[in-house]
């Protein structure tokens, strides 16, 4: 698995993984018990909840952006036609922080 990224964004969502994994009652906590019912390690579950945390909050991102510039599709419905895309760079910035010689790709 790849290292690169932002680590305070990584740091959070581990410390949001760990949380809810420590609380029962919560979805984080069902979620990372099913992956355990399923046959995985306990690290693989942490990874899967991690990942899953990380969807929601893009998720979350991409639909703020939406609606802050008001983008719409070609039918007039949000979604298709977004500057954001995930894995692909924002063209008006970066989004999670400055390039650094552990980030930069080359």
């Amino acid at each position: 698995m790849s290292r690169r990224g932002d680590r305070q964004l990584n740091a959070a969502l581990h410390t949001v993984a760990i949380t809810q994994i420590r609380m029962p009652g919560t979805r984080g906590h069902t979620y990372y018990q099913a992956k355990l019912a399923e046959g995985k390690t306990a690290r693989e579950a942490q990874r899967c909840l991690k990942r899953r945390l990380a969807d929601h909050v893009w998720r979350t991102m991409v639909g703020d952006e939406r609606r802050r510039t008001g983008t719409t599709g070609p039918g007039g419905q949000l979604g298709g036609d977004y500057s954001i895309q995930r894995g692909r760079p924002n063209p008006d910035g970066r989004l999670f922080g400055q390039v650094t010689s552990r980030t930069h790709q080359t």
